[in-house]
């Protein structure tokens, strides 16, 4: 018979010193913290229940982001050909997609909140209940795992899984940058997801039937609208795939939006321009402001009250080498980082930097540097007259509503998932549901 176990040894077992890779307890303790104070805006005086719940939370996220993040890391330096076909990559992609998806399904087929038992079998209401939000093409494999799973596990046909695909899905493009539309080696999905691409295959061909019924004859629109792209290595382009399997499509501007419209998408917007949105990014740093500077928030809350309290932000050939040649100041900063007179010890220390400034900069960095400067002599030159500069602040904060992410997520909300925003309280992982 094992002795009884002390106080000690039991505190033990519950430490988190016993979670695998969490050897840094402090930090973690410092982690839970920031969340508390940070992320909730609440100190150990007024925080519940349910704070401390979600600020541990939180930090669990980072904590296995980290991991993650670390095992990238590993990968990457040991055995750097494991990245050149992006295989980890994909991996990754398609096991939170895979989880989260399982998640929901589980989730929508039991009737109880915390209940395990399936209950509801018929899928009519799944887009009613679900929305899914596909933020670029990371996620964009939750089309054809979406259909995998209602067709292979809950036995649908294929035409009523499409239905409910579609209705169910959404996609947000926030970036015409190629990392935001990505193209993956059909070589690789074959190896890695076979059912994926078979998926994918009827897909395409079903939505090519349409197009072509649509535009009959135009066999370049056919090739430059199909999802799987020709060439020395065919690919799959995982952004024809979103817009195909969503009944929705935004970007993040008004100008974003419409370039999305009248260049990068255009072919698809002519076939279905009813899917195509805009929804303005917003912001709302509610949270700074009260930390940052509680009486500037309690003088806000007074005069607009509470729930109104959001600031907001607004948010050819190009050749690095001819603005460094003709822009002496340019020249010399750049020169400067190049021979470390801001790293005399790493002399080194700031090369890559330079490097990518020169030679690989998508950004064009350069060509802003004029412009920004001119504008920020500008902003010093009315920062010297207070009261100009005081008038034109309370302009733009008076303003700066329309780019609450309150506003933001309303729209998303009404226009797009389908659902009313409600001021009704969730109750907190341990309080009983009805």
């Amino acid at each position: 018979m094992s002795r009884p176990l002390t106080d000690q040894e039991r505190r033990k077992q519950i430490s988190v010193r016993g979670l695998a890779g969490a050897e840094n307890v402090a930090e973690l303790k410092r982690n839970f913290n920031r969340h508390l104070h940070f992320t909730l805006v609440k100190d150990r005086n007024v925080a519940t229940p349910r704070d401390y719940y979600q600020a541990l939370a939180h930090t669990v996220r980072d904590h296995l982001v980290g991991r993650w993040l670390r095992t990238q890391q590993y990968y990457y330096e040991k055995d750097p050909k494991f990245f050149e076909g992006k295989e980890l990559r994909l991996k990754q992609e398609y096991f939170v997609v895979a989880a989260t998806l399982h998640d929901i399904v589980r989730r929508f087929k039991s009737a109880k909140f915390g209940s395990r038992d399936p209950v509801r079998t018929a899928f009519d209401t799944f887009p009613d209940k679900v929305a899914i939000q596909l933020n670029d093409t990371h996620p964009s494999l939750a089309i054809p795992e979406l259909m995998r799973i209602l067709m292979d596990e809950e036995h649908l046909g294929w035409d009523k899984a499409w239905d409910v695909t579609v209705r169910t899905c959404a996609y947000t493009n926030h970036t015409v940058l190629p990392e935001a539309l990505e193209r993956w080696p059909l070589h690789l999905l074959e190896s890695l997801l076979p059912r994926h691409l078979q998926i994918i295959y009827e897909i395409n061909q079903r939505f090519l039937d349409r197009v072509y019924a649509s535009f009959p004859g135009d066999h370049e629109r056919l090739r430059r609208m199909s999802l799987v792209e020709e060439g020395a290595v065919k690919r799959i382009n995982m952004a024809h795939l979103c817009i195909v399997g969503a009944h929705a499509v935004n970007g993040v501007a008004r100008i974003h939006s419409e370039i999305l419209k009248n260049s990068v998408f255009k072919d698809f917007y002519e076939l279905e321009p009813h899917k195509f949105q805009n929804k303005t990014n917003g912001i709302t740093p509610r949270r700074w402001l009260l930390l940052c500077n509680p009486g500037l928030a309690d003088v806000i809350a007074q005069c607009i009250g509470e729930d109104s309290m959001a600031l907001g932000c607004s948010g050819g050939g190009y050749r690095a080498r001819d603005f460094y040649e003709r822009l002496p100041e340019l020249r010399q900063a750049i020169d400067q980082l190049s021979s470390g007179f801001f790293s005399p010890r790493q002399p080194d220390l700031f090369r890559d930097i330079v490097n990518m400034l020169m030679n690989h900069d998508r950004f064009k960095v350069f060509a802003d540097y004029e412009a920004y400067v001119k504008c920020q002599e500008k902003v010093s030159a009315l920062y010297k007259n207070s009261r100009e500069w005081t008038r034109m602040v309370i302009r733009n904060v008076a303003a700066s509503g329309k780019f609450s992410s309150d506003r933001t997520i309303a729209q998303y909300a009404r226009e797009i998932w389908g659902a009313e925003p409600t001021r009704h309280r969730i109750p907190a992982p341990d309080e009983p549901r009805e």
